[in-house]
């Protein structure tokens, strides 16, 4: 059973069960939504049915993980997918999603300081508000705000230090290319774009490919107002919270962003298939 598998770590118990049951329905119903997907499929791709947190003090974090990582390796359970989110302004941690060699159950594993966890316990409420589709854009942001500057604070002050390294590499980085656009708009004398962004994303599950995602997502920021909307089966654009997941941990999707006309390609693409006789 996996329970006595990883009888060296506790899942986590802090939802209640019609909490994560009602959380689990929300997901299969939008895996049918915007990937067109039969309730088994959906089901099936759900990686953190069962999650299991792990938390280290900051200056053995790197160790911590990967004996623990290789832990797992050994026990036989299949490693699907890791990623690090200590870059992120968003969520910081390392997650990871596994399969058990005897059942076939997958399940979540998350890494965190102990900074980083009561961050991601803190700012949970928030989390579920952008779940919401009922919440208005600017309280959107301002959640997005809020949970930006928890995770600025000692998550980030206290991080593990090659973490904490990474993370100025990619700053580093990050200035470089903003730095770039700017020139490139002082140089072609066009004005930076004003008004509403938008940022488009291909959506890849265990089913799908880069080439041949699942889906398309966006996220529309105008003002001091910002929505997540994703388009479906039902040939609309309407709110998901796939892109919030994602930031926040789960690892039921890969999530890469896109231009806005390999966006529209996907859009159409969709279309055909919903109409086609």
């Amino acid at each position: 059973m996996l329970g006595m598998a990883l009888d060296w770590a506790d899942p986590d118990r802090d939802d209640r069960d019609e909490d994560r049951q009602a959380r689990i329905a929300a997901r299969v119903a939008e895996d049918i939504r915007v990937k067109g997907r039969i309730p088994g499929e959906a089901v099936a791709g759900i990686t953190d049915g069962t999650r299991y947190t792990i938390q280290y003090p900051p200056r053995d974090y790197s160790d911590g993980v990967r004996a623990d990582i290789e832990r797992l390796w050994r026990e036989g359970h299949a490693e699907l997918a890791v990623r690090n989110y200590w870059t992120s302004r968003a969520w910081k941690g390392i997650s990871t999603s596994w399969r058990e060699p005897g059942t076939g159950q997958l399940f979540e594993v998350q890494f965190h300081t102990p900074q980083s966890l009561a961050a991601r316990e803190l700012t949970d409420p928030g989390y579920r508000r952008l779940r919401d589709p009922a919440t208005p854009d600017g309280l959107r942001a301002a959640i997005m705000a809020f949970i930006a500057d928890v995770y600025a604070g000692e998550p980030s002050a206290q991080a593990p230090p090659a973490e904490r390294e990474r993370a100025e590499r990619c700053r580093a980085l990050a200035d470089r290319a903003a730095r770039e656009r700017v020139a490139s708009f002082r140089a072609s004398r066009q004005p930076p774009a004003c008004g509403e962004r938008v940022i488009y994303y291909a959506i890849v599950d265990r089913y799908s490919c880069e080439d041949r995602p699942a889906g398309v997502l966006r996220r529309v920021e105008k003002g001091d107002g910002q929505r997540d909307e994703a388009f479906g089966r039902d040939l609309r654009w309407r709110h998901t919270f796939l892109l919030y997941s994602w930031e926040r941990g789960n690892l039921d999707n890969s999530l890469h962003e896109i231009s806005a006309d390999r966006a529209a390609r996907l859009t159409d693409r969709i279309r055909r298939e919903v109409t086609a006789p």
